[in-house]
């Protein structure tokens, strides 16, 4: 017996598996399942959906994002922020809580129609309703640290390069391939 043989028998075959040693050392073709072609249409239509959703939640995050730039709304509510406190920590928090918090109110629907309403048509989840928002909240709990933690350090360096803060980026994108 060679070595590779031997390795391959004792590494990766074992009782659970099937024996492949005549497939690997034979060169005999192993067998193909049979994929269900009404499963591979569901799926299909699962992900041509999936996808829809996406890009209109990505359509809907991008308006909102716009519509606070156009509109003003970013400047007044750093103003009507700014009359409560004058920590820059502060602010940014506040800010953070209030945009993000009505970005999540907004997404809401588009959010428990990809998670809940279109995996249990498809029956890809057995998640009730009553545990739909755990996931979510474990997410916002560990997501919302760490999201506040970049971005007030992307302040605060924006806040100690003042002029100069556009020197930080521009190298790094010049590393880039």
């Amino acid at each position: 017996m060679n070595a590779g043989k031997f390795l391959i028998n004792f590494y990766i075959i074992s009782p659970d598996y099937p024996d492949l040693s005549n497939h690997l050392w034979q060169n005999k073709p192993m067998t193909n399942p049979t994929l269900d072609p009404e499963k591979q249409k569901q799926a299909k239509q699962y992900a041509r959906i999936h996808r829809r959703v996406w890009l209109l939640d990505t359509f809907a995050s991008t308006i909102y994002l716009l519509a606070w730039l156009l509109f003003g709304w970013a400047k007044s509510l750093a103003g009507w922020l700014r009359t409560y406190t004058a920590n820059d920590w502060l602010l940014v928090l506040a800010f953070i809580i209030i945009f993000g918090g009505i970005a999540s109110v907004l997404e809401l629907p588009l959010g428990y129609y990809s998670g809940f309403v279109l995996p249990h048509r498809f029956g890809q989840s057995t998640q009730t309703f009553q545990r739909l928002g755990h996931g979510p909240v474990q997410e916002l709990l560990v997501a919302a640290p760490l999201g506040l933690l970049v971005l007030e350090l992307i302040y605060l360096a924006l806040r100690l390069t003042g002029a100069w803060w556009w020197l930080g980026p521009v190298p790094a994108c010049w590393s880039l391939p």
